[in-house]
């Protein structure tokens, strides 16, 4: 953003501005200046079509630090065991999937 002159609000408003169709059909959520400052303190939780619209805005291409995905994984299960303990129907539906994803332990596995 400060390669291309853009505060918070204004890098805000002209991907707001660009991605608008997609942002109307539901595609992808808004940007707004909450969001864009986790992004920039990489405080964001999940690679989402948000985020790749952003860099393609920001014209930022790959990294040189590969990105992991299975990393997001162990905090996501356990916001699904979260809503499972929270919701008996919930824990209903998908018990065998909680256990399973409970099962994998994840956790060690990328720690190692």
């Amino acid at each position: 953003m400060q390669e291309k002159g853009l505060t918070l609000s204004k890098c805000c408003d002209a991907f707001n501005t660009i991605y608008h169709r997609e942002i109307e059909e539901g595609s992808i959520r808004p940007l707004n200046k909450d969001f864009l400052s986790r992004v920039g303190r990489n405080a964001f939780r999940v690679c989402s079509p948000r985020i790749l619209k952003l860099c393609e805005f920001l014209e930022i291409h790959e990294s040189s630090s590969k990105w992991d995905p299975l990393r997001l994984l162990p905090d996501q299960i356990r916001q699904f065991r979260e809503q499972a303990g929270n919701d008996t129907e919930f824990r209903t539906r998908y018990s065998v999937l909680e256990r399973f994803l409970c099962g994998l332990n994840l956790e060690n596995l990328l720690d190692e």
